[in-house]
């Protein structure tokens, strides 16, 4: 009886640390959802200022705006994606073969389109 009771004693206490650890790991996990929301918040903002304002000139506006969209997919897809994550190696092959196609896509309609 009373090496049972140590026994779970023992597990406890072995247990509180992990889930200490797991707690952080949330918190971390959390605070880096919600810092990179904002940032894409604080992006898509940048764009609606620059195609609103009209002290902005569309030859600088246009390429501004592109930059800031490839920088929301690349942090979208490593932040909410996880593609910085072990393991998600067949997540980035079905990504670049998904981009290649709908590049080859936009490709062939840009030729059709102009030929």
């Amino acid at each position: 009886m009373v090496d049972s009771n140590l026994e779970k004693d023992v597990r406890q206490r072995t247990t509180i640390p992990a889930s200490i650890k797991e707690e952080q790991q949330h918190r971390q996990t959390y605070k880096k959802l919600i810092v990179s929301f904002i940032l894409m918040m604080v992006f898509t903002l940048c764009s609606f200022y620059a195609v609103l304002s009209e002290s902005i000139p569309a030859s600088f506006a246009a390429p501004f705006i592109v930059a800031l969209a490839i920088l929301q997919v690349i942090l979208q897809l490593v932040i909410f994606m996880h593609l910085d994550d072990k393991g998600s190696g067949y997540q980035a092959i079905i990504i670049s073969f998904g981009l290649i196609f709908a590049l080859a896509v936009v490709a062939c309609l840009l030729f059709l389109i102009w030929w």
